[in-house]
């Protein structure tokens, strides 16, 4: 799972985080995660886990990738 959030996150912010850990990739140490990145990010986790994300959850999902982690397995379990 880990390794297909990254390759989310990269597609979307046309970044590669291969070799960061999900606790580096959040709002704030990547430039081009804005907002409409972050409803795209949304949008892929979305189709890619088919599940669907609550409005308090996509805002927390900001504070980075390894809270994304988090929420995901939250749903799939």
């Amino acid at each position: 799972m880990e390794n297909k959030i990254k390759e989310i996150l990269g597609k979307v912010l046309q970044e590669d985080f291969k070799e960061k850990t999900l606790e580096e990739i959040n709002m704030t140490t990547c430039e081009k995660w804005d907002s409409l990145a972050h409803l795209k990010i949304v949008i892929s986790l979305e189709e890619e886990f088919d599940i669907e994300i609550e409005a308090d959850e996509i805002y927390l999902m900001k504070n980075g990738a390894k809270l994304i982690k988090e929420i995901i397995e939250k749903k799939l379990n």
